[in-house]
């Protein structure tokens, strides 16, 4: 398997690393001559394995499992979502219990490219069944001790 990660790097004489501050992945470029740190967001993470494209449409990492060790595929800064209205329709114990309907699609790009696939959510994946062959959602979860998901086992189709 041939990916590329993310994580600290040379660059034109500056020490790069990726970090995630205030919610948003982020390079940190150290200057050693200066002395100076210059921060960018990053708002278009792609991560590319064996010639495929993982464009990843969530707001977290994914880690997927595989017999050769974790992949983790970064946030891409774009966020694909399923519009949502919601109705209140009763109470329970003082917890406010809503209807949700879930509409469109908003935030998943065009069919661009056979080597690049988006990995959203489940919810987004079921509104695009069948008609988007690109688009997965995380596969069979990876669960620690506490049985907290870690990752996932490879990725699904709906």
């Amino acid at each position: 398997m041939n990916a590329r990660t993310f994580g600290n790097s040379k660059i034109d004489g500056f020490d790069v690393s990726v970090e995630r501050i205030d919610g948003m992945w982020t390079s940190i470029m150290q200057d050693h001559t200066y002395g100076e740190q210059v921060f960018e967001p990053i708002t278009d993470v792609r991560t590319v394995i064996d010639g495929v494209e993982f464009v990843n449409l969530c707001p977290h990492t994914i880690n997927i499992w595989t017999d050769d060790g974790i992949i983790d595929v970064l946030p891409s800064g774009t966020l694909a979502r399923c519009t949502e209205e919601r109705t209140v329709v009763n109470s329970i114990s003082g917890i406010q219990i809503d209807k949700a309907v879930f509409g469109d699609v908003t935030g998943l790009p065009e069919y661009s490219t056979p080597h690049r696939i988006y990995i959203v959510s489940a919810l987004v994946a079921q509104a695009v069944k069948g008609t988007r062959y690109d688009v997965f959602t995380t596969g069979k979860a990876v669960r620690n001790a506490e049985q907290q998901v870690v990752g996932c086992q490879g990725l699904s189709i709906i």
